[in-house]
């Protein structure tokens, strides 16, 4: 017996994600996940107005632990521990929700301890393949219209936040193409820019430009290969979904 709850969420809440970030923006996810909203308006403590004194200990993420790895590691499991215990289908209610309660508990764990969006940058299962999906999404990322203003400025409100507005919780600078691909599209970086010289932009398929490119041609590959790898997980769930529905 179907249970309809577990496949919503493993047969069709998952393979439509990958669709939709491919289409639009693989951090359009992010700007509307529930875990993360949760954890920043406790964090916070308000879901709108800015306070000065956040709850938690706000500690630094090590720089040299930075890495989307353990996203990725995180994802791999994620997947391994779906097919291994066969969440998704037939579909086990209790483990489903077991799942969807470490996220979260976690999450507002390590919101407390650090700072920020530390956990969606760094540790989130998903961040790793939405970053890879957002550097070939045709819709971008929230970037500086002048980079060279960008420069000149001194207060850094976009990063640093003012009297009114927080800096970006993603720690991903608008000012830098390096940073792209971590842009959570939390639009703290929009509100807060004295200057208005932030922008969300329409990229249009980043992969159709400088085809003759050599220096290109090595990253291109990568991320080809990376989109591979995740796509194929969306279509084994769609097979799987087909094939327990018979």
């Amino acid at each position: 017996m179907v249970n309809f709850a577990s496949d919503i969420s493993w047969f069709l809440w998952f393979p439509i994600l990958w669709v939709l970030t491919w289409v639009a923006n693989g951090r359009v996810w992010c700007q509307t996940c529930p875990f993360s909203g949760q954890a920043e308006w406790l964090h916070r403590r308000h879901p709108w107005k800015k306070v000065m004194n956040k709850i938690g200990l706000n500690l630094r993420w090590p720089m040299k632990y930075s890495t989307i790895l353990y996203s990725a590691v995180g994802f791999s499991v994620l997947t391994w521990v779906e097919e291994f215990y066969n969440i998704g289908g037939p579909g086990i209610p209790a483990l489903t929700s077991m799942v969807l309660i470490y996220i979260a508990v976690l999450e507002l764990f390590v919101t407390l301890i650090f700072q920020d969006r530390t956990f969606c940058r760094t540790l989130c299962p998903l961040s790793a393949p939405l970053a890879v999906t957002t550097m070939i999404s045709p819709l971008g990322t929230f970037r500086a219209k002048d980079p060279e203003k960008c420069k000149k400025c001194t207060t850094k409100d976009c990063m640093k936040g003012n009297k009114e507005y927080y800096g970006c919780p993603w720690f991903a600078s608008p000012g830098s193409k390096e940073n792209s691909p971590m842009c959570g599209l939390a639009s703290d970086c929009y509100k807060a820019c004295p200057h208005d010289n932030i922008d969300w932009n329409v990229k249009r398929f980043p992969w159709l430009k400088r085809l003759d490119n050599r220096k290109e041609e090595i990253r291109r590959w990568s991320i080809g290969v990376d989109t591979l790898r995740y796509s194929s997980v969306s279509v084994h769930e769609c097979v799987t979904f087909l094939h327990n529905g018979r």
